[in-house]
């Protein structure tokens, strides 16, 4: 791992704010329908009010005061769910997740990314190799940007010599940070990501012949047996618009991708911010089970990424739902926020590791 403490931010504690004005409130709502607030969880960027349930509890009242909770604690977002005999109120509040948070946590025989703080506090990691592929959808002001930016530092961290990082970003503006990384290359133009696309299924299926010819049914066991191969990360910002310029091409190497890539160690991270079934196909939708919705402008919205409402009253800057490979259902999670001046902190502890030499002006 690289000794990255003395770049970054760091945690000395939390200061949570007082809630007993929102808990008398919804307090008084709830004992409408025989309930009370039985616990607060207190996170560095949500409270959560807990109810329980019992056995007579009109679960359809209930959630018929979903939008008055909203007016109780002055914040017309509340996120309202049941989960098993609990009603849990999350109300979102300010604060931010560093990276000090998270970082201790990334593992060292794991290819494993740093996501957030859920609303109970607890912290959030995906491993590439139970990924193995993930959705990423927000509007304009979301955090979209930021969380792949943290997603590629993260995984830099500690695999910065095994893993094959491909950053396209069609409108050139994202990524030229990382550009002097080792094992990094860098594409902003359509033509050249769908070339990059029939590569990787070229790729693709030349491992997957090595695998047969070693009996291996994964990287991970052939790695153990032979040369090791490197993981292949592709982390696309926008990928509609080479759909858009690739059509139906572009879609059959993308779905190529994500049925067959997962046992060879080639991991795609699709973003947009166009939530259409034209760009979020079900073929596409079908093959990558994680999911991660940042604030998005509608309902509609919400259902073509998670196939659930609740992302149109996230709050934008990292507030997100994520939903991970097997899971039924998504969780609230505030992403890690990296500033611009610890992301190049790190790319330059990284570019020192791998023998780069000390540069002047890079922090």
């Amino acid at each position: 791992m690289l000794n990255i403490h003395d770049w970054i931010r760091t945690r000395t504690s939390y200061v949570y704010p007082e809630h007993t004005q929102d808990e008398e409130s919804l307090n008084i709502l709830l004992n409408k329908v025989g309930l009370k607030v039985n616990n607060v969880i207190d996170a560095p960027t949500f409270v959560t009010f807990v109810a329980d349930l019992n056995i007579d509890t009109d679960l359809e009242a209930v959630m018929g005061l979903e939008k008055n909770f909203g007016i109780a604690v002055k914040d017309n977002d509340v996120r309202s769910y049941i989960n098993e005999d609990k009603l849990y109120l999350e109300k979102k509040t300010k604060g931010q997740v560093i990276f000090d948070d998270l970082y201790k946590g990334l593992a060292v025989d794991k290819h494993r990314v740093a996501i957030g703080l859920d609303s109970k506090g607890d912290k959030v990691y995906c491993d590439l190799e139970d990924m193995p592929h993930m959705l990423v959808a927000g509007a304009t002001g979301s955090g979209k940007s930021a969380f792949l930016n943290g997603f590629i530092t993260s995984l830099y961290i500690n695999h910065w010599n095994d893993t094959e990082i491909v950053a396209i970003d069609p409108k050139g503006v994202e990524f030229k940070q990382f550009s002097v990384l080792k094992n990094f290359s860098y594409i902003d133009e359509t033509e050249l990501a769908i070339a990059m696309f029939k590569e990787l299924c070229e790729i693709m299926d030349e491992r997957h012949g090595k695998f047969t010819d070693a009996k291996c049914r994964s990287i991970d066991e052939y790695n153990a047996k032979s040369i090791p191969m490197s993981h292949v990360v592709i982390v696309v910002d926008e990928f509609a618009d080479i759909l858009f310029a690739g059509g139906r091409e572009a879609e059959k190497y993308l779905v190529r991708l994500v049925q067959k890539a997962r046992a060879c160690g080639i991991h795609l991270i699709l973003a947009t911010q166009c939530l259409s079934a034209d760009v979020l196909t079900e073929a596409i939708k079908a093959n990558i089970s994680t999911r991660v919705c940042l604030s998005v402008k509608s309902q509609d919205d919400s259902m073509i990424i998670l196939d659930e409402p609740g992302g149109e009253k996230l709050k934008g800057h990292g507030d997100m739902l994520f939903q991970a490979n097997g899971e039924q259902k998504p969780i609230r999670v505030q992403g890690v926020y990296l500033n611009d001046k610890e992301t190049l902190n790190i790319i330059y502890q990284a570019w020192l590791a791998y023998g780069g030499k000390p540069l002047v002006d890079i922090i």
